[in-house]
């Protein structure tokens, strides 16, 4: 399976460049403005990310040329799933880069530093959860998953606006038991992803390529 995450990383250099951008600029934001809990959302595009790159493999048909390949179906899933992985925590530590240089430099309150693993946590949940939309691509493929990953893709989004209008006033620090809810926000998000990741591999295996 080593080989299905480096076939995926490699594929990254064609599709992750634009997804990177945001996650640039939003970091360079959270720098000079400080936390904002809009700057989850390159934590969102970077989870939905693997569902492009599976809908790639299915129109250059690579999925019916792996039938040659001494991979499972599972591990085909697996990999995307890793590669998910490993954009959410990176995107997560860019980001919390940014938080960081925000208050030791810029807003020099060192205090907030203890608010660094709840962000951690929102965004590490936001990566989760725009991975939601994976069983869809693996059950439906390509042309009838795409509907559902769009509709996904602008309920998330709305979500993320939604939420930002309303904590736009709020302290994150200043509400009571926020350790508590951002510990059950995210044990919930990784309960979802391993819910998504068992269902990706139980419809890839029935699916007829």
């Amino acid at each position: 399976m080593k080989g299905l995450i480096i076939k995926d990383l490699y594929a990254l250099k064609s599709y992750g460049i634009i997804y990177a951008l945001p996650l640039v600029i939003f970091a360079a934001v959270l720098v000079f403005e400080g936390a904002s809990t809009v700057c989850m959302l390159p934590c969102l595009l970077l989870g939905i990310l693997p569902s492009s790159l599976q809908a790639a493999d299915e129109g250059s048909k690579w999925l019916q040329y792996s039938a040659c390949l001494p991979y499972t179906r599972s591990q085909i899933v697996s990999a995307k799933y890793f590669v998910s992985l490993i954009l959410n925590l990176g995107a997560a530590f860019v980001l919390l880069i940014g938080n960081t240089l925000n208050i030791v430099f810029v807003n020099r309150d060192f205090s907030q530093l203890a608010m660094l693993p709840m962000w951690a946590a929102l965004y590490l949940t936001a990566g989760v959860f725009g991975s939601l939309c994976m069983p869809f691509i693996f059950w439906l493929g390509v042309e009838k998953g795409r509907i559902v990953y769009m509709v996904f893709c602008g309920l998330m989004g709305a979500c993320m606006g939604v939420i930002g209008a309303w904590s736009a006033d709020l302290v994150l620090g200043e509400i009571p038991n926020i350790a508590v809810i951002m510990a059950a926000v995210f044990a919930i998000a990784a309960a979802l992803f391993a819910i998504s990741w068992a269902a990706s591999i139980a419809v890839f295996k029935k699916r007829q390529l």
